[in-house]
């Protein structure tokens, strides 16, 4: 049989995934399921994923980035954790969430992100020190934000951007 890295047709049947992709315009995007299974292993491997690891699952399941929280996690044999509501509230509670939860790896939209940045930069405050990892995606990240991000964690935790993952594999 083919390996996950091969296209073949016997991985026939395509998905397709909503997105508003890189242009901002929704659409939907025809993808073969070895292109998922592809970017999710590439993924686990980018950050060598654990059977120990606490994922944060952020996005709605109607969102494309749901694919890429869900399946790496559990493919990995990981704790996939859902996000409460009550996280959207401050990033006060963002960050309790993530201590009380033993998150390992937080996967985030970038706006999110950019947000928590400048509220641990304000607040001269670190990331909870069980987190190793974070997973941005939707839109580009900026120059303020990653400053502020390596001023709060000096370097210690990587910083992924997915931006674009459904045009190119989900």
């Amino acid at each position: 049989p083919p390996t996950p890295f091969e296209p073949h047709d016997a991985w026939l049947p395509y998905c397709l995934l909503f997105t508003s992709g890189s242009t901002g315009e929704p659409k939907g995007v025809i993808n073969h399921h070895h292109g998922i299974l592809n970017e999710v292993l590439a993924i686990g491997k980018m950050l060598d994923f654990r059977k120990s690891d606490r994922v944060l699952q952020f996005a709605s399941l109607g969102f494309d980035a749901a694919l890429e929280e869900i399946l790496g996690t559990l493919l990995a044999g990981a704790c996939l954790v859902p996000r409460e509501e009550f996280i959207l509230e401050s990033f006060e509670r963002y960050q309790e969430f993530l201590i009380t939860n033993s998150i390992t790896i937080a996967d985030l939209p970038t706006a999110y992100w950019a947000g928590w940045c400048a509220w641990l930069d304000a607040n001269k405050t670190n990331p909870p020190a069980g987190v190793r990892a974070v997973i941005i995606g939707g839109e580009k990240a900026g120059a303020g934000s990653t400053d502020a991000w390596r001023r709060a964690c000096g370097g210690s935790i990587p910083v992924f951007n997915t931006y674009g993952p459904t045009e190119t594999a989900i």
